[in-house]
């Protein structure tokens, strides 16, 4: 297969193919190609059947080619060559006209010269030479890049409509390229029975882009073929080539994992919330200063006070605590620090009121974060089944 050569970054060389009938003009402009640039390795082939055998042979960076050859003529050349690989490829010819580097440039040639005797003209396809060489070495950088890319990318023209995309749009979106080229985003998710919305914000991308230069990223989302619903976070970018604004660039970025990871905390949180408001028993939460950060309504219920009365106080100046157990609680709040925490702890409790209840506490401590934690109390009123255990002792 013909193409750039692969050694041209490890040597810093550059192989060119120049064809020529004429063998003197051939040998003139190596020389003064090799003087401008050192770095040129010609190869000088007269004819272009033999310049399409050493093409099976040997890989090039560039092709130089005169127009008016016998049995073949540089375009037709040209046209062989890139039937196998798009290797740049200059028409320099002395038969210049608009007829034929029109033709030229339809069949895909790179750039096209007139020829000149001048020595200061060789310098000018020197440069031309380097130009067409280093852009199709960007190319192939940026089209690697593109095949491998991780990420969904597809191009578009200025008016939206899809040139290429590659393996992992296809992926992500269950899509076919060529069901796809040609077409807008918009008209995609319109066809996939995409909400209004959705249409609007897509259809949006490329005025707002070509208007502002840039536009922030932001998320939608679409049906899978195989049902399933995928997020992905837009971004989208002008494509420029010297100055000139030629295409958008869009990258999906897939969200979906995030979006249920964030939707399974949401729900967890809310079961969490469930069981802490509507648990039968008391329950307080304490950073590990000993300051309350959070309760239940069944201890505002079995204490008579709010919830700001007790909100951000630290334990030792709560109202529901019985003075008399203060040193209890202390310890209480050693042995957590400590981890030396019993089972159970039977506490008394002061209701606003001023009578005093008597309370069975389970302490745990609990992870909530990275170094983070914190102290949750478990308390259910026992006073009335103490009292009744009491009687029965009393009346034996």
């Amino acid at each position: 297969m013909y193409g750039i050569d692969d050694s041209m970054d490890k040597e810093d060389k550059i192989k060119i193919l120049h064809v020529d009938d004429e063998e003197e003009h051939l040998n003139f402009s190596k020389k003064l190609l090799c003087m401008n640039e050192p770095s040129y390795q010609i190869e000088s082939i007269s004819s272009p059947n033999k310049a399409l055998d050493i093409l099976t042979k040997e890989r090039f960076d560039c092709i130089v080619s005169d127009y008016l050859m016998p049995n073949m003529n540089g375009i037709e050349l040209a046209s062989k060559i890139k039937e196998h690989e798009d290797i740049p490829f200059i028409l320099y010819t002395g038969q210049g006209s608009e007829e034929i580097a029109e033709k030229a440039f339809k069949t895909g040639i790179d750039d096209y010269m007139r020829k000149e005797l001048a020595p200061s003209h060789y310098k000018i396809l020197t440069k031309r030479i380097k130009s067409v060489v280093e852009k199709k070495k960007t190319e192939i950088r940026f089209r690697n890049l593109f095949e491998n890319s991780p990420e969904a990318i597809s191009i578009h023209d200025l008016n939206g409509e899809i040139r290429s995309v590659n393996p992992e749009f296809e992926q992500l979106t269950g899509l076919r390229k060529k069901d796809v080229i040609g077409k807008r985003i918009s008209d995609i998710i319109k066809e996939k029975n995409g909400s209004k919305k959705q249409v609007n914000i897509t259809k949006g991308i490329y005025s707002n882009l070509i208007k502002d230069r840039k536009i922030q990223p932001f998320e939608f989302k679409f049906n899978h073929p195989n049902g399933e619903i995928i997020f992905v976070e837009v971004n989208a970018s002008l494509i420029e080539e010297k100055g000139e604004v030629d295409g958008i660039q869009v990258i999906l970025h897939d969200i979906t994992k995030r979006k249920k990871m964030k939707q399974k905390i949401k729900n967890a949180e809310n079961r969490w919330e469930s069981l802490f408001e509507l648990a039968p028993e008391g329950v307080m939460i304490f950073n590990t200063n000993g300051i309350i950060t959070a309760l239940n309504r069944t201890i505002l219920e079995d204490t008579g006070f709010t919830e700001s009365e007790l909100i951000g106080k630290h334990f030792s100046t709560m109202s529901i605590i019985d003075i008399k157990q203060l040193p209890t609680y202390f310890r209480i709040f050693k042995s957590i620090m400590t981890g030396d925490l019993k089972s159970k702890y039977i506490l008394n409790f002061k209701h606003k009121n001023g009578t005093v209840g008597i309370g069975e506490v389970r302490v745990n401590v609990i992870e909530t974060g990275i170094n983070k934690k914190e102290i949750l109390f478990i308390g259910r009123d026992i006073t009335e089944k103490h009292n009744i255990e009491r009687q029965l002792f009393e009346t034996q």
